[in-house]
């Protein structure tokens, strides 16, 4: 491995016994061909692939970040969840609620609600969008 991809992963995979590059957070999320991460700013920076624009983030002040197979979310600081990248399966058609944390998969994505609920959206297959647990 090397550049800024192996620096930040060598972070993230030992512990953070490895130094983050300067001006990144220690949040990074890999997809499919794609990574992305936070930058101290808030700011998100991807490399990869980006044959959907999974490698091109929206501009914008973020909390979290996730990587699925060819889309990328981001949690706002106002909470909302921004998605880019494929929409084939609506995995990016983020519901309208305040969210803390988010998670992708390769067709779907599912995120946590400031009140403690999962929500999910995109492919349903093998229940991954209508499985989430309740309570």
């Amino acid at each position: 491995r090397s550049g800024l991809g192996a620096v930040i992963f060598a972070a993230v995979a030992f512990g953070g016994n490895a130094k983050v590059q300067e001006g990144f957070r220690d949040v990074i999320a890999s997809g499919g061909w794609h990574t992305c991460a936070l930058r101290e700013s808030g700011e998100v920076s991807c490399w990869g692939a980006n044959d959907h624009g999974q490698s091109s983030p929206p501009k914008g002040n973020f909390i979290g970040v996730a990587s699925g197979k060819g889309h990328s979310c981001a949690v706002k600081t106002d909470g909302q969840v921004e998605c880019w990248g494929s929409n084939e399966y609506h995995q990016c058609d983020s519901p309208d609620a305040q969210f803390s944390q988010v998670a992708c998969g390769a067709a779907h994505t599912c995120a946590l609600s400031v009140d403690g609920e999962v929500l999910c959206w995109g492919s349903d297959e093998h229940s991954r969008s209508s499985g989430a647990p309740s309570g």
